[in-house]
C-alpha cells in the first residue's frame, strides 16, 4: 500500500508539471490522468487448483490510469491494476493433507467509457467494457498438516499465463475544475476466476 501511494503521488506531481503546457495549447481530446486505492476480490477456482477447491480472499489492491474524453458522452481509458497479494491455507482432509496457496493477478485493461446524458454538470455517471491483458499467477501444494497423514506432499502446481479476458465495470465521479473525484467498480471474467476492485479515486484533467 505505501509503493501504491508513493507511485499515486507521483503521477499526480507530473501530471501538474505538464498541465500548465497542454492548458496553453489547448487539449480537444480531454486527456487525463489519475490513480486509484480499494479492496480486490481475488479469486481462483477448482480448474486453477487441479480439482481442490477453490477460494476467495479481499485484498488492498490500486491501479493507474490514463484517459481520452473527446466528446461529452464518449471516451476511452487505459488501466493498470494491481489485484494484490492473495494467500489461503485450506482445512485438513480426511487423509490429513491440505491445500497451501496463493494467488497475485495484474492486468491491463483498453475500456471504452459511456457518460450518461445526465443535466448535473458536476456529477458523471458510467459504464464502460473492453478487452483486458490478464496476467494470473498461482501457486499450490498439499502439505500433511496432521498426523496420521497418508501423503505427506505432492508436487506443487504453478500456474503463470496471460490471457485477453472480458473486462468491464461502471462508476461517478465528482469534478472540481481539473480534479475529479471517483468511486469505481470493475471486473474481469476468467475461466481461473474472476478478480474484481472496487476503489476510490481521483483524476486531473488537462
Amino acid at each position: 500500500m505505501q509503493y501504491a501511494r508513493i507511485t499515486l503521488f507521483g503521477v499526480l506531481v507530473t501530471g501538474s508539471i505538464f498541465a500548465q503546457r497542454v492548458y496553453a495549447v489547448g487539449d480537444p481530446l480531454g486527456l487525463y490522468v489519475g490513480g486509484a486505492l480499494g479492496q480486490s476480490t481475488v479469486r481462483v477456482d477448482e480448474s486453477a487448483l487441479g480439482g481442490s477447491a477453490g477460494f476467495d480472499a479481499h485484498r488492498d489492491a490500486w491501479k493507474l490510469l490514463v484517459g481520452l474524453r473527446p466528446i461529452s458522452l464518449l471516451g476511452a481509458e487505459l488501466d493498470y491494476m494491481d489485484f494484490g497479494h492473495a494467500r489461503f491455507l485450506g482445512p485438513p482432509s480426511s487423509f490429513g493433507t491440505a491445500i497451501r496457496a496463493d494467488s497475485h493477478p495484474k492486468a491491463t485493461a483498453l475500456f471504452g467509457v459511456i457518460y450518461a446524458p445526465i443535466p448535473v454538470p458536476l456529477l458523471d455517471v458510467y459504464a464502460k467494457a473492453g478487452v483486458a491483458r490478464l496476467q494470473t499467477d498461482v501457486n499450490a501444494n498439499s502439505f500433511c498438516s496432521v498426523s496420521p497423514c497418508v501423503v505427506t506432499t505432492t508436487a506443487p502446481l504453478v500456474l503463470n499465463r496471460t490471457d485477453a479476458r472480458l473486462a468491464y465495470g461502471a462508476g461517478l465521479q465528482f469534478k472540481f475544475a481539473a480534479f475529479a473525484a471517483r468511486v469505481e467498480y470493475e471486473r474481469i471474467s476468467a475461466s481461473t476466476g474472476d478478480p474484481d476492485l472496487a476503489s476510490i479515486g481521483i483524476t486531473w484533467s488537462f
